[in-house]
């Protein structure tokens, strides 16, 4: 995930801190060995840190060289109390797929080995309520054969000013 020649863990870890990321040099170590999941908004701190494209963080390009796309510069107060940024693009999704509800989208994440998966945990997620770990993007995006990049910026050209998600900041690990 970093050229170690490049940035430490600690130096990382600042840089974290700076954009109020509660993300450790020991939750960076746990990452780097895939022990840890990530979760959507982490994503797009690292992209801006790095400077590198999310989707070249999701694996969806090689291409790093073009520097991170930007967010929204407007702070949305809509997306204050919420704790994901891809909970309204899934709902989305599964409304634009026609018949996929929440509880058929909890049991085929079940089918895919999401044991956690449950009516409610979707219904939070779309709500805003839950954290969302990147490996569950993924499986939305199968299940819904959408994009995993939609589920970060919609139908929107950037993605959301992530300083508007303070409830995501407040939230303890």
């Amino acid at each position: 995930m970093k050229d170690a020649e490049v940035m430490s863990q600690e130096y990382l870890a600042g840089q974290l801190r700076l954009v109020n990321s509660k993300i450790s040099r020991d939750d960076i170590k746990v990452i780097e060995l895939a022990k840890r999941d990530i979760f959507d908004i982490e994503i797009i701190w690292l992209a801006r840190i790095f400077d590198v494209p999310i989707e070249y963080l999701l694996g969806i390009s090689d291409d790093f060289t073009t520097g991170f796309d930007g967010c929204d510069p407007f702070e949305d107060r809509s997306l204050r109390t919420r704790m994901n940024v891809c909970g309204i693009w899934l709902k989305k999704a599964r409304e634009k797929s026609g018949n996929v509800t929440q509880s058929k989208l909890c049991d085929r994440m079940k089918e895919l080995g999401f044991r956690s998966a449950s009516h409610s945990a979707i219904s939070n997620i779309e709500r805003g309520a839950r954290r969302v770990k990147l490996i569950e993007i993924k499986a939305f995006a199968e299940i819904l054969e959408t994009p995993v990049i939609y589920f970060f910026k919609g139908d929107r050209d950037k993605l959301p000013n992530i300083e508007s998600f303070e409830m995501y900041v407040a939230q303890d690990d």
